[in-house]
């Protein structure tokens, strides 16, 4: 299911394994900073241990949200190639059915051979809709099994368990977007910069440093400032955009889904 298929990919994802290992080096750099640090307390130094571990946070984090995101839409995509092949194979043969009866009334008289002509071009159609549904089933597949650092699996082996898309997307787009902001390391991290940026204002002016040096200061911290602001809007635009792409996908297989029940 589709659990299973994310607890693989984050298994085996090679970027993730990348950034687990970036992680936890940059986790033993800050516990040496750390202890570095009991003697002189520096806040600096405090501070700039903090960068280092939350931009490898934020690494983690967006490296895994990706693969997360990769899995689901090619989930969802395998799950709608397959629905297309069941519509496919019934339009096919239909039009298979439609076509014999056809032949029957040319024999017996009733229709001509341009009626005939007509529904093998239906039918040929259907035929060839019903291929390219199942190629594009293939072609999902790989991309499927690529994504979750599979190679031997045959597709007979996979059991895709319909998702149930009410129960999937419970969070509202403002809870998503709250979460999204409570839990962002990058966010934080802007914030350790601004505070850095102020330490680094407040060292220069305490060793009477030049006018412009620390005019220059007082423009990283605005600058560090401005790049908050900018990651904030960042967010929220990349959280409102994810929200609405992954709505449209669940609304347009829940159309595909009712539209085969009806076929």
């Amino acid at each position: 299911n589709l659990s299973q298929a994310i607890n693989l990919a984050l298994e085996n994802n090679l970027n993730l394994k990348i950034a687990n290992l970036d992680l936890e080096n940059a986790q033993i750099d800050y516990e040496k900073t750390k202890a570095n640090n009991l003697l002189t307390e520096s806040r600096y130094i405090q501070l700039q241990g903090d960068l280092g571990l939350l931009q490898a946070k934020d690494n983690y984090t967006q490296t895994r949200n990706e693969v997360i995101i990769d899995v689901v839409q090619k989930y969802l995509q395998l799950n709608q190639a397959e629905k297309n092949i069941t519509a496919n194979s019934k339009e096919a043969e239909l039009e298979k059915n439609l076509l014999e009866e056809v032949k029957a009334q040319v024999k017996a008289g009733h229709k001509g051979s341009l009626d005939l002509l007509q529904q093998e071009n239906k039918y040929n159609n259907a035929v060839f809709n019903l291929e390219k549904a199942n190629d594009d089933y293939h072609q999902s597949f790989e991309e499927f099994k690529l994504e979750l650092g599979l190679s031997n699996q045959e597709e007979e082996e996979f059991n895709l368990i319909e998702v149930d898309y009410p129960e999937i997307w419970k969070t509202g787009e403002e809870e998503a977007l709250k979460m999204a902001i409570e839990n962002s390391f990058i966010l934080e991290l802007r914030k350790r910069q601004i505070e850095l940026a102020k330490v680094d204002l407040e060292r220069a002016e305490v060793t009477a440093s030049p006018e412009l040096d620390l005019r220059k200061l007082k423009n990283n911290i605005g600058l560090a400032n401005l790049n908050f602001s900018k990651t904030q809007k960042e967010l929220d635009n990349s959280i409102r955009k994810q929200f609405y792409t992954y709505k449209q996908t669940i609304n347009g297989l829940d159309l595909s889904q009712q539209n085969l029940n009806q076929a």
